[in-house]
């Protein structure tokens, strides 16, 4: 949880945060992933930060 706590402003928002939620695409998510591992985030910290934003776009739908 404590992960997750500072995932969200320091990597997820600070990508996504002033993108409506029905405008993130796959492709977005993709190049995040790709500039991220560029930068040299290991692949595990990578899964992390697509699973939390994963959840948060679930979440969404859930709630329409």
């Amino acid at each position: 949880m404590d992960n997750y706590e500072s995932y969200l402003p320091c990597r997820v928002l600070v990508r996504f945060g002033v993108v409506p939620l029905g405008e993130i695409t796959a492709l977005d998510i993709d190049a995040w992933v790709k500039e991220s591992t560029e930068a040299g985030y290991a692949a595990a910290t990578m899964a992390s930060w697509v699973k939390l934003l994963s959840m948060i776009l679930s979440d969404a739908v859930d709630q329409r």
